[in-house]
């Protein structure tokens, strides 16, 4: 048995550079939301899943549902979704076969006393263009049988990135090739508002850094509001740290604080000795959040 987790390449670069897998959700027929919920499919393609494509027009109940899930404000602006059909990645299947929070969907549902008929609805919502069918036609996929939930699982817990088997990009509608970040993600992530250091400055940074490299799409200039102070974002396994470019300080830290120091010295130098194109890489960012945000 294979498995496979479907994601959008923002998303994947959050993955890669953290402690692993762990965002998702499972929502119950009362409205409760279950949390830390990693959704994976026995499937290798990535139609039946309800996944979102990046052009849906989302409508008000779904933004308000994205800010409940998400546990942000109702003031936050949410203007689109992502392709999360693009990237695919496999998991060692004999890994999480071993931990104690992976089960079928089929079966948590039953142990959390979840109506059949909701856990069949779950799943023809599932399937292509749902969001814009009727209720009848709902029914009738219903009825038919041919849905996915039968190839779902849920593990309750972190997929740590070395447990990822392998990370692919979707060429054609039924194909997947090895992801290259060059080429197919930079322009994504730019486009995304999201602004990663060259391949040139990042070859330097892993360099000069001491036992720890970073991922291409890993060290990033990003504006999360109008007034963001000029920064540069380091993400890394270990730790993510967010370093000013007016005065080279520490803004955020997170992680394991031990690593983080140990670094801290080399990672502030380097960002002061490249401090002038960081500073052109955060403006692209700025002019970006003014574009999407108005």
């Amino acid at each position: 048995m294979d498995l496979y987790h479907f994601t959008a390449i923002p998303m994947l670069h959050s993955i890669l550079a953290s402690e692993g897998l762990r965002e998702g959700y499972l929502t119950l027929y009362d409205g409760t939301i279950l949390y830390n919920k990693v959704w994976l499919t026995t499937s290798p393609l990535p139609y039946g899943h309800g996944l979102c494509n990046g052009t849906e027009k989302l409508s008000e109940s779904e933004k308000s549902f994205m800010r409940r899930v998400g546990n942000i404000s109702e003031s936050t602006s949410i203007n689109g979704t992502h392709n999360k059909k693009l990237i695919r990645l496999k998991i060692d299947t004999e890994w999480i076969k071993k931990q104690p929070g992976f089960c079928s969907y089929k079966k948590l549902m039953r142990d959390l006393g979840q109506p059949k008929a909701y856990v069949k609805y779950v799943g023809a919502m599932g399937v292509e263009g749902a969001r814009g069918m009727t209720d009848e036609q709902i029914s009738k996929i219903m009825r038919k049988g041919n849905t996915k939930e039968d190839t779902w699982y849920i593990f309750n817990g972190v997929i740590p990135p070395s447990k990822i088997v392998s990370v692919e990009y979707m060429e054609t509608k039924d194909k997947y090739i090895p992801y290259d970040f060059e080429l197919h993600g930079r322009r994504y992530i730019e486009n995304s508002g999201i602004y990663p250091i060259s391949s040139l400055l990042l070859s330097d940074l892993n360099h000069t850094m001491r036992n720890i490299t970073f991922l291409p799409g890993s060290v990033i200039a990003f504006c999360h509001k109008a007034n963001s102070e000029e920064n540069i974002l380091f993400r890394h396994v270990l730790f993510t740290c967010s370093i000013s470019l007016r005065n080279f300080s520490v803004l955020i830290a997170t992680g394991d604080e031990t690593s983080f120091y140990i670094h801290l010295d080399v990672l502030k130098s380097w960002t002061q000795k490249n401090s002038k194109v960081l500073c052109q890489l955060f403006e692209k960012a700025r002019e970006s959040y003014h574009r999407y945000y108005g």
